[in-house]
């Protein structure tokens, strides 16, 4: 190692431990001209790319890495998480599994195994691999945090809490942990855990991001004992302290939303009827928290079909081949449309164990591209699920989601952009009128048995009596909605926003 080297490196690590990317990239740029063999070089470099989501720019970083040295396995395993997040399972499962056969003690590579089994619902698969980890070492609170989502997604709570307490007794700081417990907890009848996280909040130094989980998690316990008053406290601080970390500008959603209904108005887009697959395609979508996954629980319930949850893959293809700085760009449209959509979006299906030939893409903003939908899959079913506006708006605000999009965690914000959805979701109906089947989530809390039978036979499927005993299914949930949807339908939410309305008059004013 050059003596410029040595100087150098300490200086690089220490701007990627303070979040300056960019000058970890170009200074490990300028160090590599000379030092092309540097595989440490090349790792920093890649993790630079990789943290602002430049994956393929990480990707060709971390296999120079492996490619100098074989056998640095931080770089491999790097490159198999790059794989992951660009949605290439197979080649991070290779990266994974390469790891592990030349060190299988290598703890990382065996969480992030199970977080990719995860990531394709095979949850059996993620436990054991989670468990591999732990009975190397049972003191690392990450793996026991993410072993209890596997079990909360497959429905054994209270294993779920176990590895939720165990996370805690390791890291008390882990609020990540206290928000997850805080939604498998009725707190009528347990204080016991709401006491430490009010005691957390003043005895600990925590991040912003863990300020963030405990504040939401309190604000959950709170709306359980009925002290609106001190609920929606806390669902503030954490929303504007999320807000403030967040960057978001409502004028990119008016430009997609006038250039996708502009394109569409004026085009003479005809379906395509070259879709060949042996699948039959169910797309469920809508807002956030407006019952998509007790649509999805319902429709996988049926013996032929396999719920996926949400891909978002559709989206991620169209935003990443013809959506240019928030429009449609017209340069690529025509190739694009006339591209074999099918054959990419099947190839990401790989990933998924399916053994059924009806599957259920439950991707929300999917909504955004129902026009390309009924282009690439002119035969799909089409579901739309909303929810009365105030009640799907305060279950937004007061909910954390893995995905931080700015609008989430403002009043002003979070009604400009459900009145977009709503024009919008207005324009699609329109456009394609009797081919969307739009389902209320009052009715279907009212009626459930009329509104179940008429879901089933839009989607073209048997009747089977599982599909009303949704709740005793088996599927597995990702997502926020895990412990509803795996419960009989219960009214309780329903006007649940009158709690509410003399704290969030902004939002309620400001919806059409």
């Amino acid at each position: 190692m050059t003596q410029n080297i040595k100087i150098e490196l300490p200086k690089i690590i220490n701007a990627f431990n303070s979040g300056q990317y960019e000058l970890v990239i170009n200074r490990a740029s300028i160090l590599l001209k000379k030092n092309q063999d540097n595989d440490f070089l090349w790792n920093i470099k890649g993790l630079a790319f990789q943290v602002q989501r430049r994956y393929q720019l990480s990707i060709e970083c971390f296999i120079k890495a492996v490619q100098i040295n074989p056998n640095n396995l931080a770089a491999l395993n790097n490159l198999g998480i790059s794989h992951k997040k660009s949605m290439d399972y197979t080649a991070a499962d290779k990266c994974f599994n390469k790891v592990i056969k030349i060190n299988p003690s290598y703890i990382k590579a065996l969480i992030n195994l199970g977080n990719l089994r995860n990531e394709t619902l095979d949850f059996a698969e993620a436990i054991l691999f989670y468990k591999k980890a732990i009975d190397i070492n049972d003191k690392i609170s990450e793996c026991h945090l993410n072993l209890a989502y596997s079990y909360q997604s497959i429905g054994e709570i209270s294993r779920a809490k176990e590895h939720l307490n165990k996370t805690l007794k390791i890291d008390i700081s882990q609020t990540r942990a206290d928000k997850m417990l805080s939604a498998l907890i009725d707190y009528t009848t347990d204080k016991g855990h709401l006491s430490s996280m009010i005691d957390k909040e003043t005895s600990l130094e925590l991040t912003d991001e863990k300020k963030i989980y405990l504040y939401f998690a309190i604000a959950k316990a709170f709306e359980d004992m009925k002290d609106f008053n001190k609920s929606f406290a806390y669902l503030e601080k954490g929303n504007q302290l999320q807000k403030d970390n967040t960057t978001y500008n409502y004028e990119n959603i008016k430009k997609l939303s006038h250039s996708i209904k502009l394109f569409f108005s004026n085009s003479k887009l005809k379906f395509n009827n070259k879709e060949i697959s042996k699948k039959k395609f169910i797309f469920i979508m809508g807002m956030p928290r407006s019952g998509t996954t007790l649509v999805e629980k319902i429709v996988s319930s049926h013996s032929r079909v396999s719920g996926l949850g949400e891909l978002n893959i559709i989206s991620n293809i169209i935003f990443n081949n013809v959506i240019k700085e928030h429009e449609i760009d017209t340069k690529k449209i025509d190739e694009f449309l006339n591209n074999d959509f099918l054959t990419s979006y099947e190839f990401y299906l790989k990933n998924f164990d399916i053994k059924n030939e009806y599957i259920v893409d439950k991707s929300l903003t999917n909504f955004w591209y129902i026009g390309f939908i009924k282009h690439f899959f002119p035969n799909s079913k089409i579901i739309h699920c909303s929810r009365n506006a105030k009640d799907n708006c305060l279950s937004i605000y007061k909910n954390l989601f893995d995905t931080h999009e700015g609008w989430f965690y403002d009043q002003l914000e979070l009604a400009r952009y459900y009145n977009s959805y709503e024009d919008l979701m207005k324009f699609w109906n329109k456009m394609y009128e009797g081919k969307i089947y739009n389902i209320e989530y009052e009715l279907l809390i009212k009626n459930p048995d009329d509104e179940i039978k008429k879901l089933i036979n839009f989607c073209s499927l048997d009747w089977e009596d599982a599909c009303l005993n949704f709740h005793k299914s088996k599927t597995a949930i990702k997502t926020l909605s895990v412990n509803q949807a795996n419960k009989p339908i219960y009214s309780s939410s329903v006007n649940s926003s009158d709690n509410y309305k003399d704290k969030l008059k902004i939002l309620f004013s400001k919806l059409n």
